[in-house]
């Protein structure tokens, strides 16, 4: 008899609480007789700053956890993709035609690709604000993973250990237990940094009167740079700048740019449109700090899941270096397809045991690593459009043609599936 028919419930480990195991505490603590626990390795939750761009499908999965009300205090919903002005002169290039936010339907609102922006750690706290805390257990950082007798122990590095019937991996593009099940997964260094900071839209307004009215974009050679409305009442500028390699080796989540830094982008952005420089001055005179992060994705992996107790989700699944803005989606998406598996599996079987979870995972990977190649293939696509074409990729960063990435349903998708193979 396995440890999962002797405890009838399932136990079930998530190990890492950024976005994407929130997502799966939230999604899987609703399934019958489960007791769902989550590991951090961090002690305290990191305000870590991020310019996160929200699609339509990570839209649809927030507003099922909190009401819109609470989505407007962490987003700026904009309706509009951004407007492509002249690197150097500020010129208007490409202005997309407008929408009016206040004149479309809540359905109309959830499906409307433009620019909602949000900042990581207040959409993080909204999200993780919402478990019962006593799940979480902090400075928890995993040294290994050990199948026996049907059940997985984690060690951590503090000496203690947790047995679950299920361990779901969200712990990130570093993610040792994706590691530990393939050796050979490599993360790749795509060449630029990217640096972002925040201010207070109406104290930056003050400091500088001719602040874009649209969120705005500008390229030259491999360089972009974004700035925008994000968070609530709050405004944003990313750099994303061509570094080799060696300068960017100390480089890990969350790095503060220091004064020699901030000296080197004014020198490299010296011709180009004077209100960068203007930005990244005040910036320095008020303290405010440029957050780094190197853009890095992994290869595209054959499967989710691993040794049917072992089911990857967000970037420790399909890091995308944050293409079309759908980082978040594809880990929200992911901790949704795996409840729904496994609560078919359930409602199959009746109980838990090691062929229902199984069967659970297969079915969750069948189902994403379909959708995750055809994405991986579009994504070396917009790869070869930023080498190649930056000025297409930027124009086209929202269009039609990735509609299918980000407004993808997991509810739609998982019905779907069941339906085509309910005769197998």
């Amino acid at each position: 008899m396995s440890l999962i028919q002797e405890q009838k419930k399932l136990r079930i480990a998530v190990v890492g609480v950024g976005m994407a195991g929130v997502a799966a505490g939230l999604d899987l603590r609703d399934l019958p007789n489960v007791d769902v626990q989550l590991y951090e390795r961090s002690t305290e939750h990191r305000l870590a700053g991020a310019w996160l761009g929200v699609t339509p499908s990570a839209l649809r999965r927030l507003v099922e956890w909190v009401d819109e009300e609470a989505v407007d205090r962490v987003m700026t919903r904009r309706y509009n993709p951004f407007t492509a002005l002249h690197w150097s002169t500020g010129e208007v290039l490409h202005k997309p035609q407008q929408v009016d936010g206040a004149k479309l339907s809540k359905a109309e609102r959830l499906d409307q690709m433009g620019v909602s922006n949000a900042i990581r750690s207040e959409l993080h706290q909204l999200t993780v604000a919402l478990l019962p805390q006593d799940m979480i257990h902090a400075g928890k950082k995993s040294l290994g993973l050990e199948q026996t007798n049907g059940a997985v122990r984690i060690k951590f590095e503090d000496g203690t250990d947790a047995v679950a019937d299920l361990v779901i991996a969200a712990d990130g593009i570093n993610s040792g237990i994706r590691k530990a099940f393939d050796p050979d997964y490599t993360i790749k260094y795509l060449g630029h940094l990217v640096y972002t900071c925040f201010w207070d839209y109406e104290k930056l307004k003050q400091e500088i009167p001719d602040l874009p009215e649209d969120d705005v974009v500008m390229y030259c050679g491999n360089c972009l740079v974004f700035m925008g409305y994000v968070g609530y009442k709050q405004y944003a500028l990313e750099l994303i700048v061509p570094e080799e390699m060696p300068e960017t080796q100390t480089v890990r989540w969350n790095t503060i740019a220091d004064e020699a830094r901030m000296n080197h982008l004014l020198e490299y952005f010296k011709d180009w449109n004077p209100i960068i420089n203007q930005f990244l001055r005040v910036s320095m005179k008020h303290d405010i700090d440029m957050v780094i992060l190197p853009r890095s994705r992994g290869q595209w992996s054959p499967s989710m899941i691993a040794n049917q107790q072992i089911a990857f989700i967000g970037d420790a699944a399909h890091p995308t270096a944050g293409a079309f803005s759908s980082g978040t989606s594809f880990a929200w998406e992911d901790s949704k397809t795996l409840s729904l598996a496994l609560g078919h599996a359930y409602q199959k079987s009746k109980q838990w045991n090691t062929e229902t979870v199984g069967t659970a995972l297969k079915l969750y990977d069948d189902i994403l690593s379909t959708h995750y190649k055809k994405v991986y293939q579009q994504v070396e696509k917009f790869e070869a459009a930023w080498n190649n074409d930056l000025e297409d990729m930027a124009l086209n960063f929202s269009a039609e043609n990735i509609h299918w990435i980000t407004n993808h349903d997991a509810d739609e998708a998982f019905a779907k599936w069941v339906k085509e193979h309910s005769t197998e």
